[in-house]
């Protein structure tokens, strides 16, 4: 009896290593698939925000160059007023120039 008593034991040794070694099998698998998944989150992360980026920043170029268009639009009339403006002074401009420089000249 003795004897079967010490080979239950032995035996209840083994099976005992033996879970004990896939156990840490097991610990050493789920670590090392919690790391991949890990990995693989980080990187669609990284994708994810890259994505985010490029997006804002096309947004705030076209809004920029809807921007600088309207304010190019704005300052070509502001320009036309100008000349137009311009355009219809410039007979009394060369008036006042010639009637100040006949002035001039008949003072000598």
């Amino acid at each position: 009896m003795a004897l079967d008593a010490i080979n239950k034991i032995k035996e209840a040794e083994l099976k005992s290593s033996e879970i004990d070694r896939e156990s840490k099998i097991e610990a050493n698998n789920i670590i090392l698939d919690a790391k991949k998944e890990s990995s693989e989150m980080l990187d669609f992360a990284r994708s994810k925000s890259e994505d985010s980026r490029k997006s804002k920043l096309l947004t705030a170029k076209t809004w920029a160059d809807e921007y600088l268009k309207e304010n190019e639009k704005k300052l070509v009339q502001e320009v036309d007023k100008l000349k137009s403006s311009a355009d219809r002074h410039f007979g009394e401009a060369v008036d006042l120039v010639l009637n100040k420089i006949i002035n001039v000249k008949g003072k000598f």
